[in-house]
């Protein structure tokens, strides 16, 4: 551990003797440490690449960021001083996802490097590339606190079919507090008991909208340093409006009623306009004054760096990287040159936006609001809560903000002068003898940082204490397995194996390692799982984990509606049944809330039903779209949702269907998977729910799930070493969610805890898996077939016009297969897709050609496709 004293006035004096004797002190390899997410830290590694390359003998150790919790330092300074400490501490150079640590009493207190005297000292820096409000947004007290990388703005989203419903004006730049107030309240909705189910704006959003309204900052920096200043009548009346509005509408709110997707106005980042609703028409306008708020993700340096120059060149490096700047997925590169920079790594897909909202964005770049232009904004906040939750007088809850911001400051201030700032020296690596292995292992998983990553740290040292040869496992975690080439191993959800090419496979087969274990016992697989990474009558990945579909219940409301508990199962029309008396018993919700991804739960019930429209045991699929049978049964599952009796998103729009967090509905979709938060909650006292399995038919067994499973990288040097870890984990339930992929560990303790009711259910499903009626259906379309997403999406656009819009379902469903058909003929002699490629160029290419089968037969594809023809 690196412990430096840094006060905030000898910052200067302390960089220029770093720079001066900096190269005199790298007599061996100089080690920088950047923090970053995890799963930003295979890019990353690759993008350092041309920087090491100009700076020799300098290492740079990546190690994962972690900010877990945040406090206000109106709230609580010394928690606000703690987890500033912890984060500076990790790395040399950190990247700033968020402004909640870098805050005028952190930077007093003389947590971060002031890079100001480096900036003004580079001439290769060209200030005038940033975007003029994204540079000053960590600028304040004469300092410069971090250098941005990529910005996305905040604006006023509205749903343009609320407002047009009461005949109101859309929100424009030159709306009032008065004009917002009208808004809200007439489009805010009531229940028969007078509460708000549907409030006309998220009322936690109201600080931004009111810094807008303002028009200034709420400190006064004439004398060079921030001094906030916010007990003004200017302030004061704002909040006195926004009090009476929270009496009228948000006093009234009944929250466990509400679905968010609902509330016509809210001041947020503009995702909704990249994910079309049928039932939103979502635009956006600035905020008052022309103003967007913007959030910017900056790399700021560690005060306590022993390498200040070298590490403002990473940070300055980083900013200019095309790969970094898109890879952090905001609105806009930081860099005017980052915008249309070319770089040859597969990135993130970021939909395009409305030239309108696009055109905001780029305003909000030039004069948004950033980090400088809402200081002291959690004191501003904490007065207005004082007013409308305490009942307190306006200017005096004001007045005794500011105060206490002022006299914050004045700790920190007092803090630089004692406080210690530390640099966590890196972890070095283990040093081997020649019967001694490390492991690097990858966690592909949709969160990150991991949620339980001290779990898996853990169970990593109990296996290294048990195993004769590994003394050591670097645990990675990351979205997707396109970077598993530089792991020994792995944990995915996703299975690529029908698009791998297994003549040259990029992993390992398992079978003569299964073989050679006395262990192993197939037996002990919950049935058809080992089918599932089986190709070729070989082994390629050992099955861990199960994600089924299931289903919450509400034991409540269904006894309220005198309907049977599915405590061990049920058939389809039981299902069906508890639907309408469910729907007789509640006019609030819908009784079946479908939120987990994808068309497959309506898949699932038409195989319930006894028919199977689309069948992903063949390829290519089967249809039986036009079968008279086979449409009535589609027709009998909409009608489910057309009805009333399911919730219902646009399918087509997003390629699947929507989510909800709303735990109001009788029964509730889900999947469970490292995000299963709703199960962590079932022994917790005030919990309301149950899960069951999904119901089954008299012809067919529907399920879908996927197989969480270890693979091994073909290139390892340790396959038996990967091999016996991913056999320990499998022992080990407790680091997953979710449902063991083996039989054994249902009786395990970790597993037995979280209750009698969720170890029935997967006792439940290991006996449906066993079904000799099993039909298992895919969430992410069929996977072992290249033309499926597209066909997908037409058989989407089906069930949408039906149940959005009336449309006819039979002529509908006749079209729709015809296209399929002729689609298919047109795509028979193209390659199909490698999920692993890295060849960017390659793997475009073969989109537009699929894309333009498509197009041929549906024009209206062009316009899903439309991405392909921004991309050079």
């Amino acid at each position: 551990m690196l412990r430096l004293k840094v006060s905030f006035f000898s910052g200067v004096i302390l960089i220029l003797l770093m720079s001066w004797f900096l190269p005199t002190m790298a007599q061996d390899e100089t080690i920088l440490t950047l923090a970053v997410p995890e799963w930003m830290q295979f890019d990353v590694d690759d993008a350092l690449e041309p920087f090491l390359e100009a700076h020799p003998g300098v290492k740079v150790v990546r190690v994962n960021i972690t900010q877990n919790s945040y406090a206000e330092a109106a709230m609580d300074l010394d928690q606000h001083f703690e987890i500033a400490e912890a984060f500076v501490g990790q790395a040399d150079v950190l990247l700033l996802q968020s402004s909640y640590v870098l805050t005028p009493a952190t930077t007093r207190a003389g947590f971060f490097l002031d890079l100001s005297p480096l900036v003004m000292a580079d001439p290769e820096l060209d200030q005038a590339d940033f975007f003029p409000a994204v540079w000053q947004a960590y600028q304040w007290d004469n300092g410069i606190w971090a250098l941005p990388a990529s910005a996305s703005a905040s604006l006023v989203m509205y749903n343009a079919d609320a407002f047009d419903e009461v005949n109101l004006n859309y929100p424009n730049e030159n709306w009032t507090l008065s004009d917002f107030a009208y808004a809200i309240n007439e489009l805010t909705q009531y229940n028969s008991d007078g509460e708000v189910i549907v409030p006309g704006m998220y009322p936690y959003q109201a600080n931004l909208l009111l810094r807008a309204l303002l028009g200034q900052p709420f400190y006064d920096a004439s004398s060079g340093l921030v001094q906030p200043r916010f007990a003004s009548p200017e302030v004061q009346a704002l909040i006195e409006e926004w009090q009476q509005v929270s009496e009228d509408i948000f006093d009234k709110i009944s929250y466990e009623q509400i679905d968010y997707n609902t509330i016509p106005i809210m001041v947020e980042q503009t995702y909704r306009l990249r994910n079309s609703n049928e039932d939103a028409n979502w635009q956006a306008a600035p905020l008052p004054g022309g103003l967007a708020v913007l959030d910017v993700q900056a790399f700021a340096v560690s005060a306590g760096t022993p390498y200040p120059q070298l590490a403002y060149e990473l940070a300055k490096y980083l900013t200019s990287s095309p790969e970094v700047s898109r890879m952090i997925y905001g609105d806009s590169p930081a860099r005017r040159s980052m915008v249309d920079a070319d770089t040859d790594e597969m990135m993130f897909f970021r939909p395009e936006l409305p030239e309108e909202a696009q055109a905001l964005i780029e305003e909000a770049m030039e004069s948004g609001i950033g980090a400088s232009g809402r200081l002291f904004e959690d004191y501003f906040n904490m007065a207005m809560n004082a007013v409308i939750d305490e009942g307190q007088d306006p200017l005096i809850a004001l007045q005794e903000a500011e105060i206490q911001a002022q006299e914050d400051l004045e700790i920190a201030s007092a803090r630089a002068e004692t406080g210690v700032i530390s640099v966590a020296t890196p972890v070095p690596t283990p040093v081997l003898s020649d019967n001694e292995i490390a492991l690097t292992f990858s966690i592909n998983a949709n969160i990150s940082p991991l949620p339980n990553r001290e779990n898996w740290e853990q169970l990593a040292l109990d296996f290294v204490a048990e195993d004769p040869e590994v003394r050591h496992i670097e645990l990675l975690s990351n979205f997707s397995s396109q970077d598993q080439e530089d792991v020994d191993c792995y944990y995915s959800t996703f299975s690529s194996l029908s698009s791998m090419d297994l003549s040259e496979p990029p992993i390992l087969n398992l079978d003569p390692l299964i073989n050679a274990d006395p262990n192993f016992d197939r037996a002990d697989f919950v049935p058809h799982v080992l089918d599932q990474l089986t190709v070729s009558d070989r082994l390629w990945g050992l099955p861990l984990t199960i994600e089924p579909a299931i289903l919450w219940y509400r034991p409540d409301l269904f006894e309220e509606a005198n309907v049977p508990a599915p405590e061990n199962g049920w058939t389809v029309s039981e299902f069906a049944d508890a639907l309408q008396m469910l729907y007789a018993n509640s006019d609030e919700f819908a009784p079946f809330q479908p939120s987990y991804d994808m068309s497959s739960y309506l898949f699932m019930l038409m195989a319930a039903y006894g028919v199977v429209p689309y069948d992903y045991r063949t390829t290519p699929p089967t249809l039986n779209l036009t079968d008279p049978v086979a449409v009535e049964t589609i027709r009998q599952v909409l009608d489910l949702a057309k009805n009333g009796y399911m919730d219902y998103y646009e399918l087509a729009g997003t390629g699947g269907g929507g989510f909800s967090s709303n735990n109001q509905s009788p029964l509730i979709g889900d999947r469970l998977n490292l995000m299963s938060w709703r199960i962590q909650f079932l022994n917790t006292e005030g919990n309301q729910l149950e899960m069951t399995t999904f119901p089954v038919g008299t012809q067919y067994t529907p399920v879908s799930y996927q197989v969480g499973a270890g693979y091994i990288n073909v290139d390892t040097a340790h396959p038996e070493g990967c091999y016996r870890w991913l056999s320990y984990i499998s022992q080990h339930p407790e680091v997953f969610n979710t449902m063991p992929a083996r039989l054994s560990q249902f009786d395990n303790p970790s597993v037995a805890a979280r209750g009698e009711g969720v170890v029935a259910v997967y006792q439940s499903y290991a006996e449906l898996f066993a079904s000799p009626d099993l039909i298992v259906f895919d969430d992410f379309g069929s996977s072992n077939y290249d033309g499926g997403f597209v066909e997908q999406i037409w058989i989407n656009e089906v069930f949408d016009a039906y149940v959005l819009e009336d449309a006819d379902l039979e002529s509908e469903l006749a079209n729709t297969e015809a296209n399929i058909m002729v689609y298919r003929d047109c795509i028979e002699g193209l390659p199909g897709f490698d999920t692993l490629t890295d060849n960017r160029d390659e793997a475009i290419a073969l989109m537009r050609d699929y894309a333009a089968c498509a197009i041929g037969i549906d024009p209206a594809m062009q316009e899903r496709f439309s991405y392909l023809d921004e991309i050079e």
